[in-house]
Parts: structure tokens; C-alpha cells; sequence
């Protein structure tokens, strides 16, 4: 079972929030692909995640030229995964290879030593180390980033080289020689990719024609395109300088294997500088996104996932588009279960997706959109939210409900479980029952569950912690004529009057039809009057009130 699969990703945005983490790197934005959450027993690992990322913040703060260094040396960090594997099965890499290779050790130097962090590999430590490898990429005195097979890795380079540019000298300057003979024969200049162009049938087109020295090599109704011929000693001389190339190549290969098995001792430690640097590449780019979302880091709680003005960064963004605000989420979870009701476009499912997708950031390392969260680590997280019909094994909405239910509350482990109106896709009153018996069970398990609901039945059930969305503002006193409804979509504590009775009002705020609401209003009104009325004793609830831990 996958720490939180694809249908409870989509039903959170997940996608969305998780497309805001940008590491600068390739092997960084690689790593972001196979990163794993925190599991419950890494708790010492994420917290120490976590206080590197406030060092690093507070460091920013102090020095925001320390900031724009470390993003400029990320940046120039080249992809040098490949490299380091080839090394590693013994191969000689390309001359490309190696200039990203000495890229990641000349800017990863630069970034482990900026780090504000003691460097858990123990890279930075050894300066001798980082002296020697850039010595053997660097056999000149000076010290550049860049990487070149320059002379001083071998005395026969610089003689092959100058054999190589004296074939090349040669050959231009009797070619040359030749052309400028042509030139102030015939009174013509050369255009810029060497070739004559004259106008056919007249003198100097003739001329030309019959000149062994050049060829015609193309023609047109109006022009004839000329080039010169190359001669023997042109020929012998490019043959020459074919040979000499061929030389400095194999003498380069033969400097890149030495390079090769001179540097593949330090391979462990090249191995450690990679991991490093795309730590601390995932780590800023956590950094980046706590600050874009004034974020705060989580703290470790075992026995309460608390949470006090969260907000779903992508439902933020959607709304910042619209002009709109997001209600912050105030809200406690517990083992067992947690209900939260009210009315259609409350803001329950809102509640819901804030709550899956801060835990899944803390999870991940990240500081979390809220002014304070506390949180255990999380085996598993599951959503049974929205119209989850599965189309592959021909379910309904109602079945695929039942079937992802059934799959979360099988697992051995207690992980956090999000419902959004259980038993809905089915008759009111078996979803009603069903819905009941599952609350009945979550509140005796050790599941962590939070559902939000609409059967009063649910909020009957004991030992249960209840919310309600706050809802609209004076319903009683709204018409359509008042304009737009104020909705309050915070979270309150307790369960108020019970499950509120709404609708029908929403239904004429978004213009549904007045007579046939009237006649939904006569039959609950005539539904009512039907009712039983209760006693002088009435069953109290047993319901818990819910504890707000941290202020």
C-alpha cells in the first residue's frame, strides 16, 4: 500500500503544491522524483530536517548576500550523476563529462562550505581532499572551474597541437597564395564562404570556365558559382594535419584514462559530495517555498495532529485569482474520529484537503502553511473524497466509496483517514446507517480520522469530536434581493445546534426555481409536524469537547 496514492494526491491538489518544489540542480529536481516522506521511526531524522531549515532562514535573514551565493553556485552546478556512474563501472568519460565533473566540485565546494549546517558526510572537513582532487583536474597553478586538456597534463600535447595549427597554417596560406593570384587576374573577389560569383556569358565568366585552377559548382540562368580546386600540395598537407589530429586524439584518450584511474580512488568521496549537494539543493528548496508561504515548521506530537490557521496553498492561489480571501483552518485531530459538519459550500472539504495537505508537507521535511502545527509522522494517508467512481473496475461512486474505505481501515497501522460524506452515494437512509456504524468504529480505533458529514445520526455516536463550519451569516434575514450570501467558513469547536438545515437556502442564493423550494419547505415543514416530540429528558450526547492544546 503507497504512503498516499494517486486518488487521494488528486483529491488533496497534491500536484499542484508539490509542482511548487523546485530544486535548482538536475540531480535535485531527479532526487524530488524518488523522495519519500518521513515514516513513523524517522522522527529524529525529520526534526533534525526541520531545525537545518530555521538555521538556514535565520542565516538568509542575517545575510541575504549569503542567499544570492548559494542559489548562484546551485545553479552553476552542472548534471554530474553520470559521470560519477561511469566512474563506477570503470568507464573513461568524455571530455564533457569530466567539465561537469570538475563543475560539481568546484561549486559544490563553494555550496558545502556556504552551508550553515555541520555536513552530516563530513565533506567540508577535508580541505586536503577537495586540494587534491582539484589538483589532479587542474595540473597548472591556477585554479579556474572550467575543465580543458590543456598542455600541462601531458609534454606531447603542446607539440601535436603545434604540428596540428602549423598544418592549418600552411594550408591557408597557399590557398590563399592561389586565390589572390585569381583575384587580380580576372578582377573578382571571393564572397564569405570563399566562392566567385560572376555573370554567365560575360568575360570573366569565360575566363573562369577555362581556368584549370578552379571549378564551376553551380549554376544559374543569370549566374555561375566558382570555387578553387585543392592542388597535390593541399592534399598532402591536409593529409598531414588528418594525421596529427588523430595523434592528439589518441594521446587525449590516453590523458583521460589517466585522469580516470587517478581520480576513481576518490570516488567514495565524490559519491558523498553528489549526496550532499542535492541535500542541501532539496533542503533550500524547502527553504524557498516556507517563505513564499510563511510557512512554520511543524513540531513532533505523538498524540495530537493540531493545527491553527492552515491553508491549502493552491486553494489560496486559485482564490488570490479571483480576488477571494481563504478562511484558515483551526482544527484537532485525534486517534478515533473527528466529525466536522454544516452546510453544503461550507467549507468542509476545504477542511478536509487542508488538513491531507499539511500533513503530507510536514511529512515531507517542509515547514507547513499555518501559524502553528503539531503532528505525529503518519504510516499512510487515504481520502474518500468526491466522486470517486472507477471507471477501470466498473464501480459506482457508491462502490468505489466502499472499496477504498474497506482498503484503509484493513491496514495494521494507524495512519491519518480523510471521509467526505460517507454513505452519500447511496439511499439516504442505509448511507445514514452505514455512516454511523463506520464513525461507531473509527472512534474505537487508533485510526486518526476526520470525515465530514451530514447525517445527524453520525453526530449521536459517542466518544466522537465534533466541529462545525460557522456557516452563513443571519440566514434567517437574507433574501435574494440582499445580493450575495456571507458565508463563515471557519471551523468551531462542538456541535452546535447539530447538523444545520441550509440548503434550501443556498439552493435560492444560486437562483433554483421559488416554487418548487416552496414546495421542498411545505414537505419539511409537514415532515417536522410528523416527528415525534421529545422528552422532558432528552439523551444527551456523548460527545467530547475538543481540546485546543496549543495556542
Amino acid at each position: 500500500m503507497p504512503w498516499m496514492d494517486e486518488q487521494s494526491q488528486q483529491a488533496l491538489l497534491w500536484p499542484q503544491v508539490w509542482a511548487r518544489f523546485q530544486p535548482l540542480t538536475p540531480m535535485g529536481q531527479r532526487a524530488k522524483k524518488e523522495l519519500s516522506p518521513f515514516q513513523p521511526g524517522d522522527e529524529d531524522a525529520w526534526e533534525r530536517c526541520i531545525q537545518e531549515q530555521e538555521r538556514c532562514l535565520k542565516r538568509a535573514e542575517q545575510d541575504p548576500d549569503w542567499e544570492v551565493r548559494l542559489e548562484e553556485n546551485l545553479t552553476s552546478i552542472p548534471d554530474a550523476e553520470a559521470v560519477v556512474a561511469e566512474l563506477e563501472r570503470e568507464s573513461v568519460p568524455s571530455l564533457l563529462g569530466w567539465f561537469r565533473l570538475k563543475g560539481l566540485i568546484w561549486y559544490g565546494r563553494q555550496v558545502i562550505a556556504a552551508w550553515p549546517e555541520e555536513v552530516a558526510v563530513g565533506v567540508d572537513s577535508e580541505m586536503q581532499t577537495w586540494e587534491d582532487v582539484l589538483r589532479i583536474f587542474n595540473p597548472e597553478l591556477i585554479r579556474k572551474p572550467s575543465f580543458a586538456l590543456n598542455d600541462a597534463f601531458d609534454p606531447r600535447l603542446a607539440d601535436i597541437r603545434q604540428e596540428v595549427a602549423a598544418c592549418e597554417r600552411k594550408r591557408v596560406e597557399v590557398r590563399e597564395e592561389r586565390a589572390g593570384a585569381i583575384e587580380q587576374k580576372y578582377g573578382v573577389k571571393r564572397n564569405h564562404a570563399g566562392e566567385w560569383i560572376v555573370e554567365r556569358g560575360n568575360a570573366v565568366y569565360e575566363g573562369l570556365m577555362a581556368d584549370p585552377q578552379v571549378e564551376k559548382v553551380r549554376d544559374s540562368p543569370f549566374e555561375g558559382v566558382f570555387s578553387l580546386l585543392t592542388t597535390e600540395e593541399e592534399r598532402n598537407v591536409l593529409v598531414q594535419r588528418q594525421q596529427a589530429e588523430e595523434e592528439l586524439e589518441q594521446v587525449e584518450q590516453e590523458v583521460l584514462s589517466t585522469l580516470a584511474r587517478r581520480i576513481r580512488p576518490y570516488l567514495s568521496w565524490l559519491q558523498r559530495v553528489l549526496q550532499e549537494v542535492v541535500w542541501i539543493d532539496l533542503q533550500w528548496a524547502r527553504v524557498r517555498l516556507a517563505r513564499k508561504w510563511n510557512g512554520v515548521p511543524p513540531q513532533l506530537d505523538r498524540d495530537v495532529f493540531h493545527l491553527k490557521g492552515a491553508v491549502h496553498p493552491a486553494v489560496v492561489a486559485s482564490l488570490e485569482q479571483k480576488g477571494a480571501a481563504f478562511t484558515p483552518v483551526d482544527v484537532t485531530v485525534k486517534k478515533g474520529t473527528t466529525v466536522v459538519i454544516g452546510p453544503n459550500m461550507g467549507g468542509k472539504t476545504i477542511a478536509l484537503k487542508t488538513v491531507g495537505v499539511v500533513a503530507a508537507l510536514g511529512q515531507f521535511g517542509f515547514f507547513v502553511p499555518a501559524r502553528s502545527c503539531g503532528m505525529p509522522l503518519f504510516p499512510w494517508i487515504r481520502t474518500v473524497i468526491g466522486d470517486g467512481q472507477d471507471e477501470r473496475d466498473g464501480l459506482s461512486t457508491f462502490g468505489a466509496e466502499v472499496k477504498r474505505l474497506t482498503e484503509a481501515i484493513q491496514q495494521a497501522d494507524a495512519g491519518l483517514l480523510l471521509l467526505d460524506e460517507v454513505g452519500r452515494g447511496t439511499n439516504p437512509v442505509e448511507g445514514s446507517a452505514l455512516a454511523t456504524a463506520v464513525t461507531e468504529m473509527l472512534a474505537i480505533s487508533s485510526i486518526w480520522s476526520l470525515q465530514a458529514t451530514h447525517f445527524s445520526e453520525v453526530v449521536e455516536v459517542g466518544g466522537i469530536h465534533i466541529y462545525r463550519t460557522a456557516g452563513l451569516r443571519n440566514p434567517q434575514a437574507w433574501n435574494a434581493e440582499d445580493g450575495p450570501m456571507e458565508v463563515d467558513y471557519r471551523l468551531l469547536p462542538g456541535a452546535g445546534e447539530g447538523v444545520p438545515r441550509q440548503a434550501l437556502i443556498i439552493a435560492e442564493a444560486l437562483g433554483f426555481p421559488r416554487p418548487i423550494l416552496e414546495k421542498a419547505q411545505r414537505r419539511l415543514k409537514s415532515r417536522d409536524s410528523e416527528q415525534v416530540e421529545p422528552s422532558s429528558d432528552p439523551l444527551s450526547i456523548d460527545t467530547e469537547t475538543v481540546e485546543t492544546p496549543y495556542d
